[in-house]
């Protein structure tokens, strides 16, 4: 035949169906090994997103039980406020496309209005007085710095926390795409000649020599060994991350004690209510007294406000102590063990597509021992195996190559980014055009809080851009939602007037039940 060349007792056509047979056993054994690899990535990321997805859904759960707890009815006629952050957040981790520093803004700025109209309810507002208070909102601080450590938090590990998931799916997708890479017919020929010429002519020996079959394969399979660095390196920023998730970016450190965190940001603004809402009425100037449709009789007022009172249980200023003691004598949660599962079973990856000829030709006994070089097969007769003596023309490199190779860099650009808690987005496409990682919300970077002292020299140096981004609002129902009344707008209509002086000596009680933690605990 035409492979073997003289003294060969296999024909063409014999020549020929073993080179067919030896693509098929090839193409199998590269299925099964690269399936297997994807199948380690795809697996784990749908048990890591049904995992955080069991997180949220018990955070909003205890979420609304608190604050149900601890405001009652007031806080149930705007627990869509609340609501609508949970949304957010899962619309990110879903879908990307959601600036969580800008969501986190504007979240504070809604609570930040709601709980000024209700410390201050006697008044109607304007929208043009309401805006003069959101204007003043950043040098008042009314909440202290808990808008600023929430957002840093929420952002850095809700960006890290998806895209472990994304890449992780994302990284099992490319590998199986590389199955689309087919050998060329010259590759064929190589396999034939490295394993049945010997027997062909007769001269097989114990088998072909080891590094002639390693080479063999090499050159057959350069298109899988040229995405092996690539490879590598996304599996070392998946263990970058992995580490970032298990140490300052924990999402279930952040996301758990959410609603502790929220509460204390009330607490502050209650703490300095008053002193906030005179340097408002000095930069905006009082607004319109509200008089309500029926006066009651001061009587009855201080019973309504005996009964509103009766209604609340005053907040715990210890809860967000016994919550850190509850949470270090927890055992290691079910997500940590498996973004720990995550990370060795990637690192087991590393080096895979490098390792390919190797792992084929130590399959079944295909070549030589080592022991055996110098009296092996070497592709023309029994000795020492030489590379010079093995001609192999390199096919031209595929589409689905470079496809997948800038799939690859993309990926581990984005990990990278995440990895230093910056903003990013990996959009929601199969189109490799579009894999561009781009930076989203409100263009701060190195949002990792120095007082972590972790920032890595290493990484980073992808910048991402800013894209124009729309934030989408999803009205997420909350749990029991069904006992909540209909949403309570800010109060922009008033009745009757009534004087200020007659609101003071009538209405004492209730005033001072908004100061002191019941009233005032209508944030909204």
């Amino acid at each position: 035949g035409s492979i073997c060349g003289e003294n060969s007792c296999c024909t063409k056509s014999l020549e020929d169906k073993l080179a067919a047979d030896s693509m098929q056993e090839l193409d199998n054994y590269l299925k099964e090994v690269i399936e297997r690899t994807s199948n380690i990535l795809d697996t784990r990321a749908k048990r890591f997103d049904e995992c955080f997805r069991n997180m949220m859904t018990k955070s909003k759960k205890d979420f609304h039980e608190m604050f149900k707890k601890t405001y009652g009815v007031l806080y149930l006629q705007h627990a869509y406020v609340f609501s609508d952050l949970f949304g957010e957040l899962e619309e990110y981790y879903s879908n990307g496309q959601v600036a969580l520093s800008e969501t986190m803004e504007k979240f504070f700025s809604i609570l930040y209005q709601r709980i000024f109209t209700v410390i201050n309810a006697q008044y109607q507002y304007e929208e043009d007085y309401l805006l003069c208070v959101q204007k003043h909102m950043n040098d008042l601080k009314p909440f202290g710095d808990v808008p600023q450590k929430l957002s840093i938090q929420l952002t850095r590990s809700f960006v890290a926390t998806r895209t472990l998931h994304k890449t992780l799916t994302k990284g099992a997708a490319a590998a199986e795409k590389m199955l689309d890479i087919k050998m060329n017919e010259e590759c064929g020929r190589e396999l034939v000649k490295m394993r049945y010429c010997g027997t062909c002519k007769n001269s097989r020996g114990p088998g072909p020599c080891p590094s002639y079959c390693t080479k063999t394969l090499q050159n057959c399979l350069v298109h899988f060994l040229t995405i092996s660095d690539s490879w590598d390196y996304y599996v070392e920023s998946i263990d970058k991350i992995a580490d970032r998730l298990l140490g300052p970016f924990n999402i279930e450190a952040v996301v758990e004690p959410i609603n502790i965190k929220i509460s204390e940001a009330i607490m502050n603004f209650q703490e300095n209510g008053e002193v906030i809402s005179e340097k408002i009425f000095f930069n905006c100037g009082k607004p319109t007294l509200e008089r309500r449709k029926r006066n009651p009789t001061p009587e009855k007022a201080r019973t309504r406000a005996k009964d509103e009172l009766a209604t609340y249980h005053v907040l715990n200023f210890n809860q967000k102590k016994k919550h850190k003691k509850t949470q270090n004598q927890a055992n290691v949660s079910t997500l940590e063990k498996l973004i720990r599962d995550i990370k060795q079973k990637v690192k087991e990856t590393k080096l895979f597509w490098k390792q390919l000829p190797y792992q084929y030709c130590n399959e079944d006994n295909m070549t030589a021992s080592p022991m055996q070089e110098g009296s092996c097969w070497n592709g023309t007769t029994l000795g020492n195996f030489s590379a010079a003596n093995l001609q192999f023309e390199p096919p031209p490199s595929p589409q689905i190559l470079t496809e997948q190779l800038n799939v690859m860099q993309v990926l581990s650009q984005t990990l990278q980014t995440a990895f230093q808690g910056q903003e990013v987005d990996l959009p929601e496409t199969d189109d490799e055009d579009e894999y561009i990682a781009s930076g989203s919300g409100s263009g701060e970077r190195g949002l990792i809080d120095q007082e972590d002292g972790d920032v890595d020299p290493e990484g980073g140096l992808f910048e991402p851009e800013l894209p124009e981004t729309t934030t989408r609002r999803q009205e997420t129902p909350f749990h029991h939602e069904s006992d909540a009344p209909p949403r309570a707008a800010v109060p922009t209509d008033g009745t009757a007037p009534k004087s200020f002086n007659c609101a003071i000596i009538n209405y004492v009680l209730p005033i001072l039940l908004i100061w002191f933690g019941s009233a005032f605990s209508d944030f909204l």
